[in-house]
């Protein structure tokens, strides 16, 4: 709502702009509340140095890959130099950090963890997640302007009952894994988040606006019941010391995700937009099914959630026989 405003109103680059006070807030608050001691992870009383060869690497190849999927969008081929020469290079780099961060002490993102079952699934299913939720979150907005007709702020409005459900999720989701585990509540949430973006998938130009409301409502509550509990699942399969190394990697591969679906699912909607045009048909077919795409990414990110639900189950049968085992009579 807040950014059909400023674009109805200001400008675009308020969209960016308005980020500045607010981070200067993060900050003040940050040097307030948060506590001065060290958090101790895998490094142990090591001090702590930032990886600048890893950032160097893994920032840039990021966003290479990011940027060449954008432009093989634009240009409709990969065989532009403009888009296969920056993936290839993006490749290249993050392969070149991964190979660092095995070798490095104190990498900038610590890979070592994925030598966890449970965690590279739950890292898994952040990743995918993020792709499917933030990619397809991108095509909200623009559906109901391009295909519907509707203002900026309009279309704020109307995304509104995602962010309702997924408040009303996140407090469930949240007692649910505490009792039950994570891998127990994420499959559900995947299942409402695909039934909730079903409905943008065989939408029209015409299609009722309650129906896509009572979709976006599904969307929220698979958002808080697949994003948080994931994440949670994650910290559930680690070692005390290794949760601060571990917070880093799960934001960057919710991010990471999310930029990729971002770019990917952008370039299946460009190319659904243009060639539908040629026909002489509106947008609103492209972005069912660019949807039907988001659907998909979704479906597959059960695959880890299910061996993440298994994985947490065998950590807490472990758990249990650990806690039977009678302990040592002292000499």
């Amino acid at each position: 709502m807040i950014g059909g405003l400023l674009v109805d109103n200001l400008s675009w680059r308020w969209i960016f702009y308005v980020n500045v006070p607010i981070g200067l807030l993060g900050l003040a608050l940050a040097a307030r509340m948060l506590p001065p001691g060290r958090a101790i992870g895998i490094s142990g009383d090591a001090p702590p140095t930032l990886d600048w060869r890893g950032l160097l690497m893994l920032s840039p190849g990021v966003a290479a890959i990011v940027f060449g999927l954008s432009e093989y969008g634009q240009h409709r081929t990969p065989a532009v130099t403009i888009a296969w020469l920056p993936m290839l290079i993006g490749v290249v780099l993050v392969s070149l950090f991964v190979r660092h961060a095995l070798r490095t002490p104190q990498p900038i993102v610590e890979v070592r963890l994925f030598g966890s079952r449970g965690f590279a699934a739950a890292a898994a299913t952040t990743f995918l997640v993020g792709a499917a939720l933030f990619g397809s979150m991108i095509l909200l907005p623009l559906y109901y302007q391009l295909a519907r007709g509707e203002t900026p702020f309009d279309s704020g409005l109307l995304i509104v009952p995602q962010g309702l459900g997924a408040a009303v999720a996140m407090n469930v989701s949240g007692r649910l894994t505490d009792r039950y585990g994570g891998g127990r509540v994420i499959p559900f949430g995947l299942l409402c988040l695909a039934a909730g973006t079903l409905p943008f998938a065989f939408a029209g130009a015409h299609t009722p606006y309650w129906l896509l409301a009572l979709g976006l409502v599904f969307r929220g509550f698979g958002l808080g019941g697949s994003m948080m509990p994931a994440m949670a699942a994650a910290y559930a399969t680690l070692e005390r010391n290794q949760v601060p190394r571990a917070t880093p990697m799960l934001n960057v591969l919710q991010r990471v995700g999310g930029s990729l679906g971002v770019a990917t699912f952008t370039v299946i909607l460009e190319n659904g937009i243009e060639d539908r045009a040629a026909r002489g048909e509106g947008p609103a077919g492209a972005f069912a099914h660019t949807y039907m795409w988001a659907v998909v990414a979704t479906l597959i990110a059960l695959v880890p959630a299910l061996i993440l639900r298994r994985e947490e189950a065998r950590a807490r049968r472990a758990g249990k026989a650990d806690q039977r085992k009678p302990e040592p009579i002292a000499a």
